[in-house]
């Protein structure tokens, strides 16, 4: 929930107000950024 809002400008009601399908997705999509994030992260600093 932070990330969308911190990310993306996703208030936490118009997360709410989502239909579970759409929450999901989004939560996917989310998970799928901060592990691109994390592996460019590791590139550029090093790491296992």
């Amino acid at each position: 929930m932070y990330l969308m809002f911190k990310y993306k400008s996703m208030l936490p009601s118009q997360f709410y107000k989502l239909p579970y399908g759409e929450k999901r997705i989004l939560l996917c999509f989310m998970k799928r950024e901060i592990e691109e994030r994390n592996e460019e992260m590791k590139q550029m600093y090093g790491g296992e």
